[in-house]
């Protein structure tokens, strides 16, 4: 993307070409329009959203899937008025289990959104690429750090039309009449001499549900990525904007993210840590373990559970994993000889 259309400027393209063609049937089904706004202090003449879209009607399903994909990150939303998202991709090994959820929506699906640049989250993108129809590819940009596979999936989607957006803060996608996902993170300037830049740069979004009449009414679910604690640094300057009734666990429960302060900001009742089976990295760690007891969520994990879904309907959410664990194994950290002092990358 180096040397084309700046973040904002893009999503008011996506944006007018739509409304030029008079919102056009969308180019598999479930499939929703890519509906982006960008901060109104940078955006002096925005067009129009199309018709359906402004204040979430109340009511509708969501069901969001956090899927059992190993040592990687992988969330599917879909709603009952047939929209839907994938949030990663899980590692490339991981590519059965995303077919298996993709061919449930009859091969279509509506939004791909790429956290960040690691392949336990970019998984098979470019094969998934000429196998699926996506209706919209958002990531953050892996200009920093390109990625062979990255390039291969963005040729195909390009040739295709497929829309691409670069996620930035203050930018919104719309799933259905019901629901929202807003941008959270990254934000200009991104960071830089971190741990890990495309951790710390990592697309950060709230997902939210109009499921019943009035702020009591809707609920919210926070995706992290691999974001770590220079990231919530700069999300807790918004702090309102944090606050989930669900938390996806940042970098598989690793201990250099899910700060105390962090945990307080969310205030989540539900953390889901998505790591694998006796992973390489000792995810999840005990100290994080230990801050979300604190915290008194109620904690799943897809290693014990496998997939683990949540359904918010009607003003409540329900929480159903796969198979069952004790909660003595659910507080028990991962455990690994090649973990070190560093944890994760």
């Amino acid at each position: 993307m180096s040397g084309g259309p700046r973040p904002a400027a893009l999503a008011l393209l996506v944006v007018a070409a739509l409304a030029a063609c008079g919102r056009p049937e969308p180019a598999a089904p479930g499939v929703p329009v890519p509906v982006v706004t960008a901060p109104t202090a940078s955006v002096p003449s925005a067009p129009p959203a199309p018709p359906g879209e402004g204040a979430l009607e109340p009511g509708g399903h969501v069901r969001i899937t956090f899927l059992d994909v190993g040592q990687g990150d992988g969330a599917l939303v879909t709603t009952d008025d047939g929209a839907s998202l994938l949030i990663d991709l899980g590692p490339r090994e991981a590519a059965p289990r995303i077919d298996e959820q993709l061919a449930r929506l009859g091969g279509a699906v509506g939004a791909v959104l790429v956290t960040h640049a690691h392949a336990d989250h970019l998984g098979q993108l470019d094969s998934l690429a000429r196998t699926a129809r996506i209706g919209a590819l958002w990531d953050p940009g892996f200009a920093e750090h390109p990625v062979a596979a990255y390039d291969r999936a963005l040729r195909v989607l390009s040739s295709r039309g497929v829309p691409h957006v670069i996620a930035r803060r203050g930018m919104h996608l719309r799933l259905g009449r019901h629901a929202d996902v807003e941008i959270l993170g990254p934000r200009e300037p991104l960071l830089h001499n971190t741990r890990s830049d495309p951790n710390a740069n990592s697309v950060v979004v709230r997902l939210s549900h109009a499921s019943a009449g009035g702020d009591a009414g809707t609920r919210h679910v926070l995706f992290t990525g691999d974001a770590e604690h220079p990231t919530e640094t700069r999300l807790l300057e918004a702090p309102e904007a944090l606050a989930a009734d669900v938390l996806k666990v940042a970098h598989h429960g690793s201990k250099h993210a899910s700060s105390a302060a962090f945990l307080r900001a969310v205030h989540p009742s539900v953390a889901v840590v998505s790591c694998g089976r006796a992973n390489d990295y000792g995810h999840p760690h005990a100290a994080t373990l230990g801050r979300l007891a604190l915290a008194g969520t109620e904690l799943h994990r897809t290693d014990l559970e496998g997939d683990i879904t949540v359904d918010s309907e009607g003003g409540r959410l329900s929480t159903l994993p796969s198979r069952p664990a004790t909660r003595e194994a659910l507080a028990t950290p991962g455990r690994s000889a090649r973990a070190t002092a560093l944890d994760a990358p």
